[in-house]
C-alpha cells in the first residue's frame, strides 16, 4: 500500500504545513492478487498529535484521495495522515501513515519597561517579559497585557501594543520571526 500527502498547489510531497494549508492525500491499495481495491475500501483519518495526547482531525471514507485543510493547533504538534484499506473479499486490512510537521516561527514578547507580565491565550499564563514562544505559522491566539501592574519602580498602566491591537486581542503567527511589544506608562 502507498500513501502520499502533497501540496495542493505545487504537487510536491508535503513535509511541513501551515495552518489552513490544503493537504492533498492519495493512496493506492491492492488485494492479495495484486488487483486494486475499490474506493469503498479506503478509510482516511487525520490525527493531530499534541504533547502526550491526540485529537481527531476528521475521517473520510470511500475515496482514494482527498483534500483537508491543516487545522489550527498550538505548538508543539504535528499531523499524521492515516490510510486504512480493507479488502472487501478477505476482510484483511493494511494501514499506512505519513507524518507532516508544522512550519514554525519564533514570536518574541516584550514590555516597556521590561519585566511586566503578558499572557498568550490558553498557551501561556501571565509571564514576565521578555520571552519567546514557538508557534505554527498562521496559528491564531490571543495576547493580553494586564493593567495595572506593579513593578519594583512603581505602578504601570498599559498604553499600546506595537502591532496596534487592543489590550487583549487576537494575533496570527506570521511567517517570519516577529517581536510584539506592550508599552506601559508609570503613574
Amino acid at each position: 500500500m502507498q500513501l502520499q500527502v502533497t501540496d495542493r498547489d505545487s504537487g510536491a510531497v508535503l513535509t511541513q504545513y501551515k495552518v489552513g494549508d490544503n493537504l492533498t492525500f492519495s493512496g493506492t491499495a491492492k488485494d492479495s492478487t495484486g488487483a486494486p481495491l475499490p474506493p469503498s475500501a479506503y478509510n482516511w483519518h487525520l490525527v493531530i498529535n499534541h504533547g502526550n495526547h491526540t485529537h481527531d482531525g476528521g475521517t473520510i471514507t470511500g475515496q482514494t484521495s482527498g483534500v483537508s485543510p491543516a487545522p489550527d493547533h498550538s505548538y508543539p504538534c504535528y499531523l499524521t495522515v492515516v490510510l486504512t484499506a480493507t479488502d472487501p473479499v478477505s476482510g484483511l486490512t493494511s494501514t499506512a501513515t505519513q507524518q507532516v510537521n508544522p512550519q514554525t516561527v519564533a514570536m518574541t514578547f516584550k514590555s516597556n519597561p521590561a519585566g511586566l507580565k503578558l499572557s498568550l491565550g490558553n498557551d501561556l499564563a501571565a509571564t514576565a517579559t521578555p520571552f519567546t514562544v514557538t508557534e505554527v505559522v498562521r496559528h491564531a491566539t490571543s495576547v493580553s497585557a494586564a493593567s495595572p501592574q506593579t513593578l519594583k519602580s512603581g505602578v504601570y498602566y498599559w498604553q499600546s501594543w506595537s502591532d496596534g491591537g487592543g489590550i487583549s486581542h487576537t494575533i496570527t503567527a506570521p511567517a517570519v520571526a516577529t517581536i510584539y511589544t506592550a508599552t506601559y506608562r508609570k503613574k
